[in-house]
């Protein structure tokens, strides 16, 4: 691309197609220039965790690129899981060590997401190298906090009971879609596992954020967005609003480090306040970390110049060869 006046190419179209499988495809009979997929969807033109060697012989590429955070949030305002008791902290706790995001990850996204234990992805400023690889699911460790902290007795079906003898059940709020029924399927599995009866609401995305900020849930998971200079952390920083800060986190030495961190003149002093509100995420766990979606580009050979990035596609950069695409649309 050196020395070409920038842009390149002329006219950008995007073909809103919700579907991955038709997204696929048309992509593999060569009308899009350009697919992004996730989960089950780039399983289509993958092999063995690779790129089919079908595709990488007709010059095709893949970016793979760990994209999106999807956490669950609690309401901390809510009755059930809310508050800053024991009790609360225990069972909040108790759902984290509960849920297998590894299982979660291979199942649902087919191996295409990573298991989180911190709110930043890899490749943002603040993320702790330190924390990648370990596990928080520990169903046995679950269980003994509830056990311990008030939730020991049982009713006649098997699932625990509050401390004042009532059921314990929770409900989820959710994005409608097969994708989402999946994940409900496997929370409802773990958490049977440990004793709790979980329910779940489906809504279109718009009903579910909207719900969220109105403080309507108990549990809602969203998938939020990062930056490079990881201002996720904000999302649990009090002195923001309830359409960012969704769990109504309230903690001064949160609010404190979040501070430190935005004003961090160096990536360690960063790093060390990261550290701090990864440490009070575990202790009161307004939410919990699931997974990273990692989504998969697949680009025709006869494009240059694109490059997938946590933060988005710089179109400008992008050149289309139609010599190449003559050839391989010919095949």
């Amino acid at each position: 691309m050196k020395g070409k006046r920038l842009p390149q190419v002329g006219t950008i179209e995007f073909n809103v197609i919700e579907e991955m499988q038709p997204q696929a495809l048309e992509f593999e009979r060569g009308k899009l220039d350009v697919v992004v997929l996730r989960g089950n969807g780039a399983q289509l033109l993958l092999k063995n965790g690779g790129l089919d060697p079908a595709f990488a012989a007709r010059g095709i590429h893949r970016q793979r690129i760990p994209r999106l955070p999807l956490s669950a949030y609690f309401n901390l305002e809510d009755p059930v899981v809310g508050g800053t008791s024991k009790e609360h902290i225990a069972l909040r706790r108790a759902l984290a060590l509960g849920f297998d995001a590894s299982e979660f990850s291979n199942v649902v996204y087919a191996g295409q997401a990573m298991p989180a234990n911190q709110v930043l992805p890899p490749g943002v400023s603040g993320f702790d190298p330190a924390r990648s690889g370990k596990p928080r699911y520990d169903p046995a460790a679950a269980n003994s906090l509830l056990d311990h902290f008030g939730y020991g007795k049982r009713g006649k079906d098997g699932f625990r009971l509050a401390s004042d003898g009532k059921p314990l059940v929770l409900t989820m709020t959710t994005i409608s879609g097969t994708e989402w029924r999946e994940m409900q399927n496997l929370w409802k599995k773990n958490m049977e596992a440990i004793g709790v009866r979980m329910e779940f609401r489906s809504s279109p995305l718009q009903d579910v954020i909207k719900e969220t900020v109105q403080g309507k849930f108990q549990l809602s998971v969203l998938g939020r967005g990062s930056s490079p200079t990881g201002l996720l952390f904000v999302t649990l920083y009090s002195k923001e609003p309830p359409d960012t800060n969704a769990s109504r986190f309230r903690s001064d030495d949160y609010d404190r480090a979040v501070e430190q961190y935005m004003r961090a003149p160096t990536e360690s002093e960063r790093l060390a306040a990261a550290r701090t509100m990864n440490e009070i995420i575990d202790t009161f766990v307004p939410q919990i970390p699931m997974i990273v979606i990692v989504e998969n580009a697949f680009v025709q050979p006869w494009v240059s110049g694109y490059q997938r990035s946590p933060f988005g596609s710089y179109y400008k950069y992008v050149d289309i060869d139609p010599t190449k695409q003559r050839l391989a649309v010919r095949r």
